[in-house]
């Protein structure tokens, strides 16, 4: 059910992360979930410290919750939140790799994968081909 809950969550950061933001309606309806659940996961986003507000539609009707406009990156086809990384914070969520086990089959490790698949546009050439072998030196031995 934790699994379920995270995928939720991504889709909801997603939602939130449009221009236009989404509806307490919009986020029901593509959660697949109820309206105190949709208000609850508003409530954790802004406790994780994800900046969430809400303005008036135009027609007046409902209100549309989002991210603050600074807080998006904006790139062709998708929104996030504005991050950077050092080398050593790539090289530790490369290390990670392959270590998803316990996610298979949840959808997450489809995501991973995909973050994977981006992170790797931005290091330089075969790093992960390195971080697999300084993962299987350090990984081979077990630990007394």
């Amino acid at each position: 059910m934790r699994g379920k809950n995270q995928i939720i969550m991504l889709k909801a950061i997603d939602l939130l992360a449009r221009p236009g933001g989404a509806t307490i309606r919009d986020l029901e309806k593509r959660l697949e979930v109820g309206r105190r659940s949709v208000y609850r996961m508003i409530e954790l986003l802004e406790e994780l410290g994800f900046p969430v507000y809400n303005e008036q539609c135009d027609t007046g009707s409902a209100k549309r919750w989002k991210f603050e406009e600074s807080y998006n990156k904006k790139l062709p086809n998708l929104s996030i939140p504005d991050i950077r990384l050092t080398l050593s914070e790539m090289v530790a969520l490369c290390l990670l790799r392959g270590n998803t086990n316990p996610l298979k089959g949840t959808g997450i490790d489809d995501s991973m994968e995909s973050a994977f698949q981006k992170l790797s546009r931005f290091l330089p050439d075969k790093l992960f081909a390195k971080i697999d072998k300084i993962k299987a030196m350090l990984l081979s031995f077990p630990v007394s």
